[in-house]
């Protein structure tokens, strides 16, 4: 909860969950199983780590 508290001091949003990206994630670790599931979502989160440097340049 750190992480949507922290964005949402800057963006003065209520964001919600993404509700489909979060079945798709629950049924592909349902039929890959969870260290599959769990590697495709640490992907995602390695692009988005390149994103927040830029932007924390300007912050």
């Amino acid at each position: 909860m750190d992480h949507y508290h922290f964005w949402k001091k800057y963006t003065k949003e209520d964001v919600k969950p993404d509700k489909v990206k979060v079945w798709i994630y629950f049924f592909i670790a349902k039929l890959f199983g969870l260290t599959f599931g769990i590697k495709l979502m640490e992907k995602g989160e390695e692009e988005a780590q390149v994103i927040y440097s830029k932007i924390s340049e300007s912050v």
